[in-house]
Parts: structure tokens; sequence; C-alpha cells
């Protein structure tokens, strides 16, 4: 990176960090107006700097084709619209999920989303398109994010959907920004869809000993049309080490004292609402898989919240941070929960001790693995599951080059592929955003 480019950059923002050593040379830029970040952009493209819009992280060992450009947007953090009746509130990309839910606070009303880390903005949790274990209950940020104003690589700034829930003219063009992990624009402002902040939630956990009887009490919840927050299903090992990490619950009550053995893995359940109609689905859950499961473990709250927050932050992404629970590599899955035990099964016929975590509702499984070769073999497993059941399979995960990758196996959708490179082409032709990124 020269000193005209670097010169070139700061102009457009506060230049927090720099490295200059070998392999890829990077700045970390803090723009304070979005004139700033447009400007910024527009010089990075034309210099073929690369652009992420994420703090600095390690990189891969391959090279890039430039200098890259990391972005902190925490000067762009105010609220610009906030209306309490419509319950939609319009921030900039650059807020923190803290302090949103600060505000938030105030005026009793919720943004149910689970940040990505500590100290997630808003712009990270629609890059990376991940609304922790409310999805379950509330949806993604693709179903939370109203409207969005983005920056382009150009610098020009577009705005796309709407402030209002019942806004569905046109096409639902912020949904393309949502999960591309700044692969086509920046996050400037976002419109949120807001909920009455619950008075009351609780917590229930189901230690389990076989796969078949895992997903049939997964199956009668979802059938039930009980109104639950989270339904998350987890493998033992996941279990344990997020337990262990938390430590044990100190409480007075046997009803809080969580179990010793846990034989193949653990259905969790949270309820929000009224404290009475709380109280009522928590009683109906446990009539319901009465005859199936042992007693329902009632998580003390605390503990409860950064459990939830533990299964919450096991991502797909290079540039998040690790897993609390220490899962390592992670490979998501998109498939009908009617697989899911098949799955397993495949998995322990070839000998594979994997770690996992479902969230069957949204046909959504994660895998962990120690690495980025028992990915690769983890990735021929699921190649050979594509073609037994003549069904495709879509795959989210990290290469061995370290860039993240959404596939589709067995076969590529070269249509789909084809299709992406055009949006590409349009929103970024220099391919200058997130380099990191294979969509």
């Amino acid at each position: 990176m020269s000193e005209s480019d670097i010169s070139s950059l700061t102009a457009a923002g506060e230049a927090l960090s720099r490295y200059e050593g070998p392999g890829t040379p990077w700045i970390h830029v803090r723009p304070k107006t979005a004139e700033q970040l447009s400007s910024l952009l527009r010089e990075a493209s034309e210099a073929g700097i690369g652009v992420i819009a994420s703090r600095p992280g390690a990189l891969p060992t391959r090279s890039l084709k430039g200098p890259l450009t990391f972005l902190d947007l925490s000067a762009l953090a105010s609220v610009r619209e906030h209306c309490l009746d419509d319950q939609v509130i319009t921030v900039e990309g650059g807020m923190s999920m803290q302090e949103l839910d600060l505000i938030l606070a105030k005026h009793r009303q919720w943004w149910p989303a689970f940040a990505c880390y500590g100290e997630s903005t808003i712009a990270d949790v629609i890059n990376y398109g991940e609304g922790g274990c409310l999805e379950h209950g509330f949806g993604g940020p693709r179903d939370l994010v109203l409207g969005l104003s983005v920056a382009l690589a150009s610098g020009e700034i577009i705005k796309c959907g709407g402030k209002v829930v019942k806004n569905v003219t046109g096409y639902d063009l912020q949904k393309l920004f949502v999960g591309s992990r700044g692969w086509l624009g920046v996050i400037l402002e976002a419109s949120l869809r807001l909920f009455a902040r619950p008075q009351a939630a609780r917590s229930l956990a189901w230690t389990v000993d076989e796969p078949g009887h895992l997903l049939e009490a997964a199956g009668k919840l979802l059938r039930s049309g009980l109104p639950l927050s989270c339904l998350e299903l987890a493998d033992a090992r996941l279990w344990n080490k997020i337990k262990n990490r938390q430590g044990t619950p100190a409480s007075d009550s046997k009803e809080t004292i969580l179990p010793e053995r846990c034989g193949f893995g653990v259905l969790l359940i949270q309820v929000h609402g009224q404290e009475a109609a709380v109280g009522e689905v928590v009683e109906r859950a446990q009539l319901l898989l009465g005859d199936l499961l042992e007693p329902a473990t009632v998580l003390p709250d605390l503990f409860a919240d950064r459990v939830w927050s533990d299964l919450s932050a096991c991502l797909v992404g290079r540039l998040s941070p690790p897993c609390p629970a220490d899962s390592g590599a992670v490979v998501e899955i998109c498939l009908p929960a009617g697989r899911l035990e098949e799955l397993w099964q495949f998995f322990g016929q070839e000998g594979r001790n994997l770690s996992w975590q479902a969230r069957p509702g949204r046909g959504r499984l994660k895998v962990m693995v120690d690495g980025a070769p028992a990915m690769l073999d983890l990735l021929q497993l699921l190649q050979s599951c594509a073609l037994r059941w003549a069904e495709p399979l879509v795959v989210a995960y990290c290469d061995d080059d370290f860039d993240f990758r959404v596939d589709t196996l067995p076969v590529q959708d070269e249509q789909g592929r084809a299709l992406k490179q055009q949006i590409k082409e349009r929103f970024d032709p220099k391919r200058c955003l997130n380099p990191l990124v294979s969509l």
C-alpha cells in the first residue's frame, strides 16, 4: 500500500491502525460522516484496494488482489427516526447492539436479535444475516430489517425497502444485502421492525439419550403451535462445553440443578411474554413431552441468558470471533428436519465424532470440526449424502484459504452462480468489496 493510497484513504476518515509488513498490507479507518465513507469507497475502488466492513482479522496466506481497508463504523451510530406507535426505528449501521437495546428499553421495546459478539453493531448483524436462537420465533435479520441505506463501491448511496411493516410494493431489495457480509455494499442506515419488550422469559432444557426421541420431541413442539421464541438442539459435547464454561448455576431449588448425564443431546426452548402466559406455555410444553422425555430442567435466568448467547455465537464466517464453546471451524447445512436423523446416523457409520447444533424450525444444522482438513473431510461426506438422497444440499463454510463460501452439493448451481456474478458486477464492478467472500 503506497503512501499516496494511505493519504487518499485517511483523508476520508481517521486512521486507527495500519500494517505494511510481509503479506497483505492493510489500514483500519474510521469515517466520521456518510460523505467521508462514500469518498473512501470511491477512492479504494479506483486504487484497487479491498474494503471490508469489519475490524482487522487474520488474513489468508494466499496473495489477495491488493491491499485491504478495514472499516470502523462506530462514528456513524445515531438514531435517525423512531416511530413508537409503528414500532420501527431507523438507526445508523455503526450503532452497537448494546446501545440499541438501551435505547429501546426506555420505551419498553425490543429488537429480537442476538449480537454476534460483545461489541457487534447493527451492520455486523445485518452483514452476517444471523439473528441467533431467537430466529425460531421472530425470524432472522431478513425478516426484521424493513429498509436499508447502503453505500456502494462507487460511493453512490442507495435506499431500498421501507419504514413500515406492510410496505410490500416492488422488490425487497434490502434482503439482497442481508447476509452478504459486505460483498455488495456497506450498511449506512437500517430501519428495524420492533416488538414490545417481554415482561418475562423462561428457558427449559431436556437431555435426551436417543436421536429419534430428540427429533420426535422437537417435531411435537413444532406441530403444537406453542409460541416458542427459541427451539435449539445441541449434541452432548457442545452442551457440556457450554455448561462447563458457564459454571453450575446458583440456585436453592432442585428444579434448576442441571443433570450430570447427557447421552445424545439436549433440547432447549425459551418462551417470552407476560408472566402468566409464559407459565402456561411452559406447562403445556412439559405436558406435551412428558410421556417421551424425562422432566425438563428450568434454567436460572442469568445462566440461561449466557447459554443462549453462547449458542447464538456459533457463527459461520472467518471474520467472526471464535465460538465461546471453542467449537473450531463451522459448516452450516440447510436441510429439512426429516433428514437430520439420517445425517446423524451417517456420521456414526463413518466413525466421525462431530459436534453439532440444529435449529429444526429454520432447517439449519451447524457442524463444528477441528480445523480446515476435518472441514474438507466433512464436505466430502456431505457430498456423498447429497448423491445418496438425490437432493441438493446448500452448505456455507470457510475453505482452506479462509474464504467464506456458499456452495450447492453435489453439483454447483451454475445458473445461480451466474446470477450472483451479475449482481456483483452491477454493485461492485471492480470487485473491491470484501474479497474474502465467495457467494
